[in-house]
């Protein structure tokens, strides 16, 4: 299935935001500067180039995984099938089971690129809500504070 400029634009405009921002405060920076000294602004670059590497990396992966066909996803899938029989059989050779890690791999990539961005999104949501669980018991641990001290 191509991938469209519909399925582009879906993809998170604020990863792509940070991206953006990240990427830019990188240019500016002079080169060089805090490369030579193990101080805070230089983990901080080296956890914003490593963000913004992991970032890039995640949805170029994702495309070129989106742009598999169906007609190669389904042969792989067949491929699977075939190994895994081979292997409960215990018949499978050690190149069949290097490929067999290959194909699995393949067939998470293409799992990743057509459902990774709605749990990517699910995440979120789970963490917003655990976030919001701590703050209310929070909130809660100070009206009992509160209402202890009339």
């Amino acid at each position: 299935m191509p991938i469209s400029t519909a399925r582009l634009s879906d993809i998170d405009s604020a990863i792509l935001r940070d991206v953006e921002n990240a990427t830019s405060e990188l240019k500016a920076k002079p080169r060089g500067q805090g490369a030579t000294s193990l101080d805070s602004n230089s983990f901080l670059e080296l956890g914003a180039r490593a963000s913004v590497y992991a970032t890039t990396a995640r949805i170029a992966g994702r495309i070129n995984a989106a742009n598999i066909p169906e007609e190669e996803y389904q042969e792989l899938l067949a491929e699977r099938q075939e190994l895994l029989t081979k292997k409960f059989d215990e018949t499978l050779t050690r190149k069949e089971s290097n490929r067999l890690d290959y194909v699995r791999w393949s067939l998470d990539r293409i799992e990743d690129a057509r459902h990774g961005q709605t749990l990517d999104l699910l995440e979120d949501a789970i963490r917003q809500y655990e976030n919001l669980g701590r703050d209310i018991d929070r909130l809660l641990n100070q009206l009992r504070e509160h209402t202890g001290r009339r």
